[in-house]
């Protein structure tokens, strides 16, 4: 339970699980709405709503030192590697300027993050911070509506556990991380969302996809392609267009909308009637060597 004296929350923090003073949290972040801003405007878009809005979802959830912990250890960092307009996408820039070690049997290149100096760990807290705050609160956006993921109760502590730094690795789970070389996928945020299995979500910032895979067996195919837990952290380039097309097509089709993809930048929030399904896991090309076990270096 949260009480408020004056201006301030009380109640237990969602990560640490200590009573405290909550901070006033934002969901997707305060930093993705000034570029949104930036960019040309932010527009807020829910599967029975879409408006242009400044509204920023938020609630009273994680105390000051947990919401320093999302930022310090992902949120900071991978701001710096969105789309921010213009051309000035830096992840896929680095990719453009690198040689892959690989290409995927459908041709899609594959890098080492190790060598063209990608932090691989801070994209992967960063995307886990984001399904788990998705999956612990149904967050309020637009006219009622709310937004959330599932994950089971056993993943979800094991993420929180990692989050907070109690464990190295949350077990079983895979983190793949792409950037994104369709502009509507670089023009678009969409809110984490599940696949129809319920085995994993998938998420957009601005050219940034991210999935992640619950129950992968230590060293099979799909946990060789986790960008932690591979000897090479492995990281993608490919296009997304199909899937965000997808996602997006879910959303105008549930609010009965028109619906410009290109301008401006859009920022989608969708719930679980917009899940998408799980796609194939890209497949592990040959000459990268097999995982060699949990927590070594």
């Amino acid at each position: 339970m949260k009480a408020k004296s004056k201006d301030n929350w009380i109640g237990e923090c969602k990560l640490c699980l200590k009573r405290k003073e909550l901070l006033d949290s934002h969901y997707l972040g305060a930093a993705l709405y000034k570029i949104a801003k930036k960019r040309g405007g932010s527009l807020v878009r829910t599967p029975e709503l879409f408006l242009e809005s400044d509204i920023q979802i938020h609630h009273h959830l994680f105390c000051g030192n947990c919401e320093q912990l999302f930022n310090k250890y992902g949120e900071r960092y991978v701001i710096t590697m969105m789309n921010r307009g213009e051309g000035d996408f830096p992840l896929l820039k680095i990719m453009d300027e690198s040689t892959p070690i690989a290409f995927d049997p459908n041709n899609v290149p594959v890098f080492s993050s190790l060598e063209i100096g990608v932090d691989t760990v801070k994209l992967a807290y960063y995307a886990l911070s984001m399904f788990w705050r998705g999956s612990v609160h149904s967050w309020k956006t637009l006219g009622g509506q709310t937004t959330s993921v599932y994950l089971n109760p056993g993943d979800q502590e094991a993420i929180r556990r990692f989050l907070i730094g109690e464990i190295r690795w949350p077990p079983g789970i895979v983190v793949q991380v792409a950037a994104c070389t369709d502009t509507i996928s670089q023009d678009n945020v969409l809110a984490p969302a599940n696949f129809r299995n319920k085995l994993g979500c998938s998420m957009v910032m601005y050219g940034i996809l991210f999935d992640i895979f619950c129950g992968v067996q230590s060293g099979s195919s799909d946990w060789n392609l986790c960008c932690v837990n591979s000897p090479a952290r492995v990281i993608f380039r490919h296009t997304n267009e199909e899937e965000t097309r997808e996602q997006l097509d879910d959303l105008e089709r549930a609010g009965g909308h028109g619906l410009r993809v290109q301008s401006p930048p859009q920022l989608g929030c969708p719930r679980a009637c917009t899940e998408r399904s799980r796609k194939p896991a890209l497949s592990l090309p040959k000459g990268i060597p097999r995982f060699w076990g949990p927590g070594r270096e």
